[in-house]
């Protein structure tokens, strides 16, 4: 089974990938993300909520495992590389924690596949598009003379 992880940069952080849903079904990846990022909506994550809008970044990024899972994994081979770096005669000494222990370190462990799911700017994806051309004025007009005509030519023939 896949699992897909959100990472995003906004207006306000844009130096850096913030984790904002993870371990989702493909099928909760479009209902909880992709649907309303498409259509400019705000999303709730928690209690906070997300205005789309203010995304400069995006990427999604699937995993074969959970991501509890895929950051244990990353942990284990950066705890490695630190023993490594540690075990060579003339190298300093290395004093850090290492990767795996923030959500956004998911990135590492998957694929990207943001291509696969956005294809436009937050708001502009093709719903978007199609409902504001169904609330423009001058559609609205059209339209609705359209049906009026169609309307009193139906009668007319039924008389």
């Amino acid at each position: 089974m896949a699992y897909y992880h959100v990472l995003i940069k906004t207006k306000d952080t844009p130096a850096n990938f913030r984790c904002l849903l993870s371990d989702l079904t493909r099928c909760e990846l479009k209902k909880k993300f992709v649907k309303p990022y498409n259509l400019g909506r705000c999303i709730l994550i928690s209690t906070d909520t997300l205005d789309t809008k203010a995304i400069v970044s995006t990427r999604i990024v699937e995993t074969d495992q959970t991501s509890e899972i895929e950051l244990a994994k990353i942990q284990r081979r950066s705890q490695q590389e630190i023993a490594d770096w540690n075990s060579q005669p003339d190298a300093p000494t290395l004093i850090c924690l290492g990767r795996g222990y923030a959500p956004e370190d998911i990135e590492e462990a998957g694929k990207d596949v943001t291509d696969q799911f956005i294809h436009s700017p937050p708001g502009d994806g093709p719903l978007a598009q199609a409902l504001r051309l169904a609330h423009n004025p001058w559609v609205v007009t059209i339209g609705s003379g359209i049906v009026i005509a169609l309307v009193t030519v139906a009668v007319a023939h039924l008389r």
